[in-house]
């Protein structure tokens, strides 16, 4: 569905072929997902009011949805899908910062519950630094730190 069909083997070919003819559905979402694609490698924004109205004259209430969410950005969307420039570079430095941010202070702590949508702690945070050695002993009752008795002045 995904790949254009003049890349797909015979025998690929064949069994979408199969599957499609038994879920209309199925068969219309593929012809829409390949309009798209062809729309986004042919840099043909100017088709993109059509291929809305085609959506949605087809019972698929999913990609109504997507439908109406790029109608919202319509004019954003068909200047992306025409012009030659990208911010896929700007993208990449997003994700990298992003996942050193992840990498320096572990992933969000979400809910238990899987309706949960927000945060319901607060993140924990790692220090920034670690004592070097191992942990030093409380002091006893009648002892001081040497902080405490002076030493280090």
């Amino acid at each position: 569905m995904l790949r254009q069909p003049e890349t797909l083997t015979e025998t690929e070919h064949l069994r979408l072929k199969a599957v499609l003819v038994h879920c209309p559905e199925l068969d219309a979402l593929t012809d829409h997902v390949r309009s798209f694609g062809q729309m986004l490698t042919e840099r043909q924004g100017e088709r993109l009011p059509q291929w809305l109205d085609a959506v949605r004259q087809d019972n698929l209430p999913r990609v109504h949805t997507l439908a109406a969410g790029i109608d919202r950005d319509r004019d954003a969307v068909i200047t992306g899908l025409t012009l030659p420039w990208s911010s896929g570079v700007v993208e990449g430095h997003v994700s990298r910062i992003k996942m050193l941010k992840h990498q320096m202070f572990g992933a969000p702590a979400f809910a238990s519950s899987a309706s949960a949508s927000c945060f319901t702690r607060e993140p924990q945070v790692k220090p920034l630094w670690r004592p070097i050695g191992p942990p030093r002993p409380p002091p006893s009752d009648g002892e001081t730190n040497d902080h405490e008795a002076g030493e280090g002045q």
